[in-house]
């Protein structure tokens, strides 16, 4: 019984105190109230399939790779694809990760950031729509994104109504962000490629998203300045706080380490976008270890430092004129 007294520990601390487990369970299993009971007395085993349909369901995608404690580490894989419902359940995972999180107290996410966290694009439209054309026609394949060009792409109305509700959680969330001055880079090198090869039918479309990449810029530093959350869309400012660190070593890889006081989870990425997670206690014992050392080794700029602040700031900018010349000569 010990796999069962490892399941139902992991899935108390997974839900609101404020739930009886037992009434929870036997509703979700179909089950008498009864025979919940018996299950959470370990008196009577879980099947494999009640077992199963609990660690999906609670997101303990760890449970089912055996000891909590385990050299072999179980993930938990998100893939986009080309079906044309992925990205909502891509964005609809995203959500649901981080309100489990804030379930319980001191909720944070801990971002290491190769490229531009993928949070941000949401706020910008004409930013997000062309991170979904290039993911879509030149990750993914997608034979409906093919010979489309920027101006032929619309945001599907799931993503609208997903969005909405992910800006909202991720900017009631504290956060630790490392940043790297390359860290825009990728995504310009994906504007400059898509211009070129004529993914645009005019250069209006390009200065619209650089401009709003821009806007981006300035929206980090106004967080960076107070250390506070600031939702754009709505000019509103929030309590809950943002440390962006600056890191001169090259960070390397997009990973993330969400966490409260009892529970954790890492994501790391693969395939340009897209993430495995696991909630494997000694890898986000080590995740968290690597992120503090990387932290350590990097130059706070929120409320401080900012003459660093300053000149960060500036170099994306330059960053993003330098392409804007180019285009515009």
């Amino acid at each position: 019984m010990e796999f069962q007294r490892q399941l139902i520990q992991r899935l108390r601390s997974s839900i609101s105190p404020k739930i009886n487990l037992a009434e929870e369970l036997a509703d979700f299993l179909d089950i008498s109230a009864d025979s919940a009971y018996r299950r959470l007395r370990c008196e009577t085993a879980f099947t494999i399939d009640e077992a199963i349909a609990i660690s999906d369901h609670y997101n303990l995608p760890d449970i089912m790779g055996g000891s909590l404690n385990a050299k072999t580490v179980s993930f938990r894989m998100n893939p986009l694809s080309n079906n044309e419902n992925s990205f909502s359940d891509y964005l609809r995972v995203l959500f649901q990760d981080i309100k489990w999180i804030r379930q319980k107290e001191n909720p944070t996410i801990n971002y290491a950031a190769e490229d531009i966290p993928i949070f941000y694009h949401f706020f910008f439209p004409a930013l997000a729509r062309f991170k979904m054309m290039y993911w879509n026609k030149s990750i993914l394949g997608n034979e409906l994104f093919q010979n489309a060009t920027f101006e032929d792409i619309k945001m599907p109305s799931t993503w609208r109504e997903e969005i909405p509700h992910l800006q909202k959680i991720y900017l009631e969330t504290n956060a630790n962000e490392i940043w790297h001055i390359d860290s825009i880079k990728s995504t310009l090198k994906q504007i400059e490629f898509y211009y070129q090869a004529q993914y645009f039918q005019n250069r209006e479309s390009v200065m619209e998203i650089l401009d709003q990449l821009e806007e981006l810029v300035n929206w980090v530093k106004k967080m960076a300045d107070t250390g506070l959350r600031f939702n754009i869309s709505n000019g509103q400012q929030l309590s809950s706080e943002i440390n962006y660190f600056i890191s001169d070593v090259m960070i390397g890889t997009n990973s993330v380490l969400i966490k409260n006081v009892e529970n954790s989870a890492a994501y790391i990425s693969y395939n340009t976008f897209n993430f495995i997670q696991t909630q494997n206690h000694e890898f986000n014992d080590s995740t968290q270890k690597w992120i503090n050392q990387l932290m350590a080794q990097s130059t706070l700029i929120s409320k401080v430092s900012e003459a660093k602040r300053n000149v960060f700031i500036s170099s994306l900018k330059n960053q993003i004129n330098k392409l804007r010349i180019s285009i515009n000569s």
